[in-house]
């Protein structure tokens, strides 16, 4: 994603652009009205953080119980936990969401298979 942290409509339209490219169901949704719908759920946002509500619809109309979102306040939680619980975060990959959702994955299985 480029830089939009400050124009939560840039924002949202470029997570809509990933959700809409990358999305396993990306051949079965209607996506003029996937948007219409996501877009008009965000109406009136301030920030990008006004934008998340609204992504979180939009994974949750995919319906592929697949797809999820993290705020970065969220993600700086799980970082700071697996740092803490020993997970050795310089061997997982870096820079990019999907890698970061594999990490959290792999992490949250690990963590589940000890209990």
């Amino acid at each position: 994603m480029t830089n939009t942290a400050l124009d939560p409509a840039a924002f949202l339209r470029e997570a809509l652009d990933y959700i809409e490219k990358h999305s396993v169901r990306r051949k079965h949704i209607d996506w003029p009205a996937f948007r219409a719908e996501v877009l008009a759920k965000a109406a009136g946002a301030q920030t990008v953080a006004d934008s998340y509500p609204a992504i979180r619809h939009g994974l949750t109309l995919l319906g592929d119980r697949h797809s999820g979102f993290s705020d970065p306040e969220r993600m700086a939680r799980m970082r700071e936990r697996m740092q803490t619980s020993g997970y050795i975060s310089e061997r997982r990959p870096q820079g990019h969401i999907v890698a970061e959702c594999i990490a959290a994955v792999a992490w949250l299985s690990a963590q589940r298979s000890m209990t």
